[in-house]
């Protein structure tokens, strides 16, 4: 999936806002939003792929963090715009 269709998601920027205050596990993604888990973890799932978001694995579990990288990448594009 294209980064630009991945952040057109409500979802997906709601998750990427809680992600913008720290890392989280995915138990505590799921416990502030109102969608259903298969729901929840497709959003992440897409976020992963479209590396706006890392995953890595802590024994047993897996913890979610904002790709810095990649969103500096988005800001300059769109900054050219302006």
């Amino acid at each position: 999936m294209d980064v630009y269709k991945a952040l057109a998601h409500s979802e997906r920027r709601e998750i990427l806002t809680m992600l913008s205050c720290g890392n989280l596990k995915s138990s505590e993604i799921k416990k502030h939003m109102n969608f259903s888990d298969s729901a929840i973890s497709t959003n992440i799932k897409i976020l992963v792929n479209t590396k706006l978001v890392n995953r890595r694995k802590n024994k047993r579990f897996r913890i979610y963090s904002i790709n810095l990288v990649e969103i500096k990448k988005i800001i300059k594009f769109l900054d050219r715009l302006l």
